[in-house]
């Protein structure tokens, strides 16, 4: 998953890299609103080798820094084009760490004749082809990213109403909703905790060694309601060792200095919501839950039950909640919509009284 924040501070850096991108692909200057969207993001990894839980707490965060085994700082930069073709660059300040191909792999761009290898020098090193599979991701991918737009982070924080857990609950995934405001989400011997208040995700498995992984990720709230960036990566593995547990292979990752440019609005295209009523169950005994997907901005006004056959309504209170449970089991028997009329809009959806 990839997360980016706003920051205009090298933008100079940023017009001059488009420029040689430009020449490089024999594309005039004057062409550059053929570019859809760029971003770029600095990441600083730390591996902090074994570390004795007791020991751990005792150090302030200078101390762990110092206490590192590995150290590795990463700049990415990804372009989509106005054909929807990605170009991803790499720089990589290594302090040792980096291998031998990243001297060489510099730039890889995915067009129509396959993933081309470009070095340091803007030499295309070699061209591989794709396989079928692949040519068919990439369509889907590139179907998608046109229809739906394009965005860098996560679009929100699942929200798991009633109808969710239900459905969930079909296919062995077993959803809480905990008090403090976080949703538990458990499948096989897999447990995510999405906490929105503290806008954090937490996954926690065992690996086929029978040893717990966990791994945390923080967010921050990104501008103008696009998203969330995630700002930090924490992975951990816990073992027991002669001294009692202990904790191994823990990862951190930062993630700073971002910046999005978004010509062609993919980002807003990728928030548009399809706004719509689900009701579960359908058909049902006239008691059912419903929920109202909506856009940003938009609000429920009056929500309304139509007897198809004979046009009668009837109103129902909707709490000012977007998901509700409608409880008319004196209804007769018949097909009936489910009318929710917005701020913007109205919806319509039809559904069956046994």
């Amino acid at each position: 998953m990839e997360v980016f924040k706003f920051e205009l501070q090298n933008h100079k850096n940023m017009k001059t890299k488009i420029l040689l991108l430009l020449i490089l692909f024999n594309k005039n200057p004057l062409t550059a609103q053929n570019l859809l969207y760029r971003q770029t993001n600095k990441e600083i990894e730390y591996d902090y080798g074994i570390i004795d839980n007791a020991a751990l707490n005792k150090v302030s965060e200078i101390e762990k820094i110092k206490y590192e085994l590995k150290y590795a700082e990463k700049t990415f930069t990804k372009t989509i084009d106005q054909n929807f073709n990605t170009l991803l660059e790499i720089t990589i300040d290594s302090n040792g760490y980096e291998k031998d191909w990243m001297n060489l792999a510099k730039k890889f761009r995915y067009d129509e004749t396959g993933m081309l290898i470009i070095d340091k020098n803007n030499s295309i090193v070699k061209t591989i082809p794709y396989t079928t599979e692949q040519l068919n991701e990439r369509t889907i991918r590139r179907d998608n990213i046109q229809s739906n737009g394009f965005h860098p982070g996560i679009i929100n924080f699942p929200e798991f109403n009633a109808h969710t857990i239900s459905q969930l609950a079909t296919q062995n995934i077993i959803v809480q909703n905990l008090t403090n405001g976080a949703s538990k989400v458990t499948f096989k011997d897999k447990t995510t905790t999405y906490n929105k208040p503290n806008l954090t995700i937490t996954n926690e498995w065992t690996d086929k060694s029978g040893f717990k992984n966990k791994e945390t990720i923080g967010y921050e709230t990104l501008a103008d309601n696009k998203g969330y960036l995630q700002r930090i990566k924490k992975s951990e593995r816990f073992i027991n060792s002669v001294n009692g547990p202990c904790i191994t292979e823990v990862k951190l990752k930062y993630y700073l200095q971002y910046s999005i440019q978004d010509d062609g609005h993919l980002i807003d295209k990728a928030l548009k919501v399809n706004e719509s009523i689900q009701i579960f169950p359908n058909p049902n005994n006239g008691v059912f839950t419903a929920n109202v997907l909506l856009s940003a901005n938009n609000s429920i006004v009056s929500v309304r039950i139509i007897n198809v056959l004979t046009g009668s309504s009837l109103t129902i209170d909707n709490n000012s909640q977007n998901t509700f449970t409608v409880n008319q089991p004196s209804l007769a028997a018949g097909n009936y919509v489910l009318q929710v009329v917005t701020s913007n809009t109205t919806l319509n959806t039809h559904f069956f009284k046994n």
